[in-house]
């Protein structure tokens, strides 16, 4: 690696910054100066040399840098005479020294390809730069057949060199089946432009692991001889935790939505319950009041008749809305706290359904934030809801217990228990609610389910 570097910082036309995670330049080629005209004794922080606008890209290229073990983008550097220049870097771990990065800059990111660097990367150099790059570098004819390779092809592909050259093999032999036709599409030599292009492939090892790649791909063509340039990395890691943030927005998307969608059902509900029983109770009430106004001289005993009606009608009309107000939060939950809440919900779910609901609750009433006692309870709720809806349980057991400032909750039902495809599917979006209402709280919950056995639901979550 110093070898080759050591090359690179007097005579390769791509200049390179050697930093640490903290920044710090710790060395870097003499053509540096080409670009920024700088003299080398002020150049010792990466921020220095990056125009302050660029200053949070340049952190976000590190934080990647640091955490992928590569980086690339355009960023805008202090120049000559207080000029701005933008320009590309691609960022690499140094191997031999995990903790400190390789970061090339160059005008455009054709400096990758320059003959210089191409010319110097011969022999010795190839594993030095397989290192740098983590990668490989490719010249092709325009048949798509190995003309120069750059790199450990074993560590890359899992093949030697030799296999590369032969002119039975092919590049292709390594796409996995999903990109194959549209690897060779895009590698067809009318299809590639002179200017530099990024695709990305699945691609395969002899032995059949599958890992992404990021490709820069270019046309060379000089005196009538067309040459394909082209150097891939290894960014699977990367790609893979790109895909799961995308899953998980995706996931956040599709929740947001069930959740909107279920407060809109909730209204719905509550909206013709109101309108059906209790406009219906108030209707009565005002033709009661109505007839005892037109009927000014009824006997006592009928006046006190239909006074305890009109009585009965207003307990009715109170209980319906107590009940409606305890479906939206209910109000022990703020007067009494989180333990005679719960134990309130498990004896209306016992009234309500007729399943035996067993519960074993602490003494005193835990010492909680609101959002916690919030998210415990409706989690508590929502556990209940499904075990009514789906579980055909005849017995629900609940044990709540606080040890070490860990609040562990479990609730278990002897019902026909839940199949694994339905507790994986990201479409399960009750389960995915409950989860993530426990995450908001740095809690931690999982569900484990035997099938015509039952179902167990374990809450964990820390009190402070």
């Amino acid at each position: 690696m110093q070898k080759l570097l050591n090359y690179l910082k007097n005579h390769s036309v791509l200049a390179y910054i050697k930093i640490n995670s903290a920044s710090e330049i710790l060395e870097f080629s003499a053509n540096l100066n080409k670009y920024l005209g700088l003299n080398n004794n002020i150049i010792s922080d990466f921020r220095s040399i990056i125009w302050i606008e660029d200053i949070a890209k340049m952190e976000a290229f590190i934080s990647n840098l640091i955490k992928n073990g590569y980086a690339s983008g355009e960023l805008e550097m202090n120049a000559i005479s207080d000029k701005y220049q933008k320009m590309h870097f691609e960022g690499f771990t140094d191997e031999e020294n995990p903790d400190e990065f390789i970061v090339y800059v160059g005008n455009t990111e054709n400096e990758i390809f320059s003959d210089n660097l191409v010319t110097v990367c011969k022999d010795d150099f190839q594993l030095n730069f397989a290192k740098v790059f983590n990668g490989l570098y490719f010249e092709f004819d325009e048949n798509l057949q190995v003309l120069e390779i750059l790199g450990s092809s074993l560590d890359f592909l899992g093949v030697n060199e030799d296999l590369l050259f032969n002119k039975s093999y092919s590049i292709n032999n390594f796409l996995s089946d999903e990109d194959l036709e549209k690897f060779k599409f895009l590698h067809n030599y009318q299809n590639i432009s002179k200017n530099l292009t990024k695709n990305i492939f699945l691609f395969q090892k002899k032995d059949g692991t599958k890992f992404w790649v990021q490709e820069l791909l270019q046309l060379i063509d000089q005196k009538d001889k067309k040459t394909i340039l082209a150097l891939f990395f290894n960014i699977d890691s990367y790609k893979r935790e790109l895909d799961q943030i995308r899953e998980s927005k995706k996931q956040i998307l599709e929740l947001t939505n069930h959740l909107e969608l279920t407060r809109e059902n909730e209204r719905k509900d509550m909206a013709r319950e109101i309108h059906d029983e209790i406009g219906h109770a108030l209707t009565s009430l005002k033709l009661d009041i109505n007839l005892l106004v037109k009927k000014k001289f009824l006997r006592d005993d009928k006046l006190v008749e239909r006074l305890n009606e009109m009585q009965k009608h207003i307990e009715d009309t109170i209980r319906m809305l107590q009940r409606i107000s305890a479906q939206l939060r209910p109000s022990i939950l703020d007067h009494f706290g989180l333990i005679a809440a719960l134990e309130w919900q498990a004896r209306e779910f016992q009234r309500q359904t007729s399943v035996r609901c067993k519960y074993s609750l602490p003494d005193e009433d835990l010492e909680l934030t609101e959002n916690k006692t919030v998210a415990v309870f409706r989690i508590f709720q929502e556990i209940l809801t499904n075990i009514t809806r789906h579980s055909q349980a005849s017995r629900v057991d609940v044990i709540l217990t606080v040890e070490s400032n860990i609040l562990d909750l479990k609730v278990s039902d002897n019902g026909i228990g839940i199949k694994k495809e339905d507790l994986d599917n990201p479409k399960s979006l009750g389960l995915l609610g409950m989860k993530e209402r426990a995450n908001l709280v740095e809690g931690n919950l999982t569900i484990n389910s035997i099938l015509n056995i039952g179902t167990t639901v374990h809450l964990i979550m820390p009190t402070i």
